[in-house]
């Protein structure tokens, strides 16, 4: 829900972060080696301690905005495909890892272009304005 959005509100912020050399691309290689054994629990968990540790390499939370959104999203699916599988083959249904999985993966599609909006936005950001960071809620 976009409820949970932060409400728009201008004002000071932390100054602009120093240069990052987080290369999106790696990031998103990695990840979906990851989200390929993300077919039973133990594989999600472990995708889902690297997205950890990817979240902690991001700047303060002013700052950097979509690419945390994104790094979350994928998180929480991968927390939630075990709950699906159990659910699902409680159900007398096939196992859907594999739709999880495509989930995943679609969204890290988009990392990329996150962190490319997110370094346009810094300079905005820095002023003030909190363009992106107000735009999308927090995923727990």
């Amino acid at each position: 829900s976009m409820s949970g959005a932060p409400s728009f509100a201008t004002g000071r912020v932390p100054p602009a972060p120093r240069p990052v050399s987080w290369d999106p691309k790696a990031a998103a290689r990695e990840l979906k080696d990851l989200a390929g054994r993300c077919d039973s629990e133990a594989g999600c968990r472990a995708l889902e301690r690297k997205l950890d540790a990817r979240l902690a390499e991001l700047p303060q939370p002013d700052y950097f905005c979509m690419t945390r959104h994104i790094l979350e999203s994928v998180r929480r699916a991968a927390r939630l495909a075990p709950l699906h599988d159990t659910a699902s083959r409680a159900k007398g249904l096939e196992s859907p890892y594999g739709v999880s999985r495509q989930f995943i993966k679609t969204q890290l599609l988009s990392l990329s272009q996150a962190w490319t909006l997110d370094e346009w936005a810094v300079p905005v950001q820095a002023k003030g304005v909190p363009i992106l960071c107000r735009d999308v809620p927090p995923i727990p």
